[in-house]
């Protein structure tokens, strides 16, 4: 009786069976025939910049709108620092530095808004969320940075003041407007703000990561020149490296801001206290 009863069970295990064996590749396959469909990046392409799409080959559309948002940020540059030019070196009261400031800003400003939307889904900056502690604690290390440069900065500006080939530079840039100290700390507030939108924020969704920090430092800082302020100069390579390092960092927007911002309380607003450059 259990002779009779056996071979139906077993038979019935054996279908059983065997259908888990027949199903269990059939997900998988289907999974690699959907990702045979979708183009990917070969390791050579990925040293070319973000793309629109992660893991996928740019479409002709993508490819233009990157060749023109380059070229946007050129002549943004251009035109840039030709207006920082003047800001610096063509004015002599409060009011010719407050219009060319607002000129500034607006190029600075504009130049991000053409950039975001000729790129707007694309960032060489990788997604928020993962990594080091600094960009899972995007918002305390961004402010650690930015106190730490600050009296960095502030610390090294006064050093600087000793030395003859940098003085004459470091008054001339702290006090440009005389008798409107709080004109001056504002305008570099508000242009510092409008600098790392563009150089920053702007210039990182057609950088990859990589090459992102070495480039916006550079242009960052070949525009700054234009001010024939040595000291300027050398300031402007050491914030936008610390800027662009942090927004790699963190993976956050604020941080170049935060950092901006930090840098020109201690250097426009309390270094002239410390260095007497406020006095006449």
């Amino acid at each position: 009786m259990v002779d009779e009863f056996m071979p139906p069970q077993a038979g019935h295990l054996v279908e059983v069976a065997r259908a888990r064996l027949h199903s269990m590749p059939v997900i998988p396959q289907r999974r690699n025939e959907a990702a045979a469909d979708v183009p990917r990046r070969t390791d050579h392409q990925n040293t070319h910049g973000p793309l629109p799409y992660p893991g996928t080959v740019p479409t002709e559309s993508a490819r233009h709108r990157l060749v023109s948002a380059s070229l946007c940020a050129a002549v943004v540059t251009a035109v840039g620092a030709f207006v920082l030019h003047q800001t610096l070196q063509g004015t002599s009261d409060a009011m010719s530095l407050s219009l060319w400031s607002g000129a500034l800003m607006a190029v600075w400003i504009g130049g991000w808004f053409a950039l975001t939307r000729l790129r707007p889904t694309a960032s060489g900056i990788a997604p928020a969320g993962t990594g080091s502690w600094v960009s899972r604690r995007p918002l305390l290390s961004s402010s650690a940075i930015a106190a730490g440069f600050a009296i960095v900065s502030l610390v090294g500006a006064l050093f600087l003041t000793e030395l003859s080939l940098f003085g004459g530079d470091l008054t001339t840039a702290t006090s440009r407007v005389a008798g409107a100290p709080l004109v001056v700390f504002l305008v570099a507030l508000t242009t510092g703000a409008s600098e790392e939108l563009f150089f920053r924020i702007g210039l990182s969704r057609i950088l990859s990561t990589r090459w992102f920090p070495v480039i916006s430092t550079l242009a960052y800082s070949i525009v700054t020149l234009a001010t024939g302020n040595l000291a300027l100069t050398i300031a402007a390579v050491l914030l936008g490296a610390t800027s662009s390092t942090a927004l790699v960092a963190t993976r956050r927007w604020y941080a170049p801001l935060i950092i901006h911002a930090a840098w020109t309380v201690a250097l426009v607003g309390v270094f002239p206290l410390l260095s007497g450059a406020h006095r006449g």
